[in-house]
């Protein structure tokens, strides 16, 4: 029953979402089959929507204050998103997240864990939660990023980076190696941001 609800509300939101919020995927082959987990900034509430429809079916960490309204709780309990309370994280969120790994799927975190500008500068708190799930089940960190804030009519794009290895941890979660896999994911991010900000023009002066 749940696969039926999921497709249909995936197929019913897919050309209201495409027209409304028209972007483009990069590198969409370095999106591998298999547990991840993914990382993506985080500008706008329609981000995590947005990758749903386009992206095969991903568990999305969501703040728990989306789960007041009725109707957004119908829609992401569908998609099975999983909620946290981001000040107080709960042990059984933390299990759940591990559960999803284990069982071979991905799941996505927005590491700033509040929406932030495109910017990812050092001083923005990127969270340890994506690095030590992925150190603790050696699941590989898919980093993505929006190129553009996400607003309505607004052409985007999506660009998606090599898969971080973190088999080179063995399965250790320690402070120090959560703190450098954190440290290699925000370069990523920043880095994918960097590459594909715009350019400006160079005028080559009449001689």
């Amino acid at each position: 029953m749940y696969r039926i609800l999921y497709w249909i509300v995936r197929i019913i939101t897919f050309i209201p979402l495409l027209i409304l919020y028209p972007f483009i995927i990069k590198n969409k082959k370095n999106f591998k089959k298999g547990k991840a987990v993914v990382v993506c900034n985080h500008q706008s509430n329609i981000d995590a929507p947005l990758l749903l429809s386009r992206l095969p079916h991903m568990y999305v960490l969501s703040k728990k204050e989306l789960m007041k309204s009725f109707f957004t709780r119908f829609l992401l309990n569908i998609v099975k998103a999983i909620p946290v309370d981001r000040k107080n994280p709960e042990i059984s969120v933390i299990k759940k997240c591990l559960t999803v790994l284990k069982e071979n799927k991905k799941l996505c975190i927005f590491p700033e864990g509040t929406r932030k500008k495109i910017s990812l500068s050092e001083n923005d708190a990127i969270k340890n939660g994506a690095s030590m799930f992925a150190i603790k089940e050696k699941a590989p960190i898919i980093p993505m990023i929006f190129v553009n804030k996400t607003r309505i009519f607004r052409f985007n794009k999506l660009i998606i980076g090599e898969p971080i290895d973190t088999t080179i941890y063995e399965g250790k979660a320690s402070k120090e190696n959560i703190e450098i896999l954190s440290k290699i994911m925000h370069n990523k991010m920043t880095e994918l941001i960097e590459n594909n900000k715009k350019k400006p023009k160079v005028v080559t002066p009449d001689i």
